[in-house]
């Protein structure tokens, strides 16, 4: 995508080196504001019908793993021009959807992600051939729970974790990360509807609740290297 002569979004290398630095980067705009909106009313309308009603954990079951199989807003997204410009400039031109899932938050929930790496249950080896790309298709702020990362943990590889499943946990076994977090020192992704943050495999994330009147939605998709 990036090889087009024209209209071409791959980052500036400053951006990958920030990237290679701190295993996250962002933001970058890959869609308008109000298609982000439209796609999150959509996804929100669908989460009310008798389908999604049909399974007993469909956060596990329907949204996390293949949801570009299920929605054609999904696919949509995964084949954006402006998103894959930009993931070429981490892994190169080859490149191949391995996973893509929708994480949301009710209002006033109690749902929140514990400190993880995204590495611990994907089993891929060579991580530097791996990006994860979370597109908020509504606004991501510290008052709706947005995402924290750990920076430059991710030159440590891969760390133990130990499985706390609690109530509200998004994660299908409660995966934590077996480190002492410093929370002075994590930085939240404080993005708008229509942008993208990405980060390595590697690197430290969690969440807390949202605490705001709305919804947070957040559709991620892992992009790998066909090697």
């Amino acid at each position: 995508a990036a090889g087009r002569e024209t209209m071409s979004t791959s980052l500036p290398p400053e951006a990958v080196d920030d990237f290679r630095r701190e295993g996250f980067w962002f933001p970058q705009r890959i869609m308008e504001t109000d298609e982000a909106d439209r796609i999150a009313r959509r996804f929100m309308a669908f989460t009310d019908s008798d389908e999604a009603r049909r399974y007993s954990d469909p956060q596990n079951q329907l949204y996390l793993l293949k949801a570009h199989l299920l929605f054609a807003w999904a696919d949509r997204i995964c084949h954006e021009p402006r998103l894959l410009d930009a993931v070429e400039s981490f892994i190169g031109p080859d490149i191949m959807v391995w996973s893509s899932g929708v994480f949301w938050k009710a209002p006033h929930s109690g749902a929140h992600v514990s400190w993880h790496q995204d590495s611990t249950n994907f089993e891929l080896e060579g991580a530097d051939g791996v990006i994860r790309a979370w597109v908020a298709l509504t606004p991501a702020t510290l008052a709706n729970g947005t995402m924290h990362f750990l920076p430059g943990a991710h030159v440590n590889g891969q760390i133990a974790h130990v499985d706390r499943k609690e109530e509200g946990e998004l994660l299908s076994r409660g995966e934590t990360i077996d480190l002492a977090i410093d929370h002075a020192r994590t930085v939240p992704v404080l993005i708008e509807a229509g942008e993208v943050s990405f980060h390595h495999l590697h690197t430290p994330h969690g969440s807390v609740p949202n605490g705001s009147d709305e919804p947070r939605v957040n559709y991620v998709i892992t992009f790998i290297r066909p090697d």
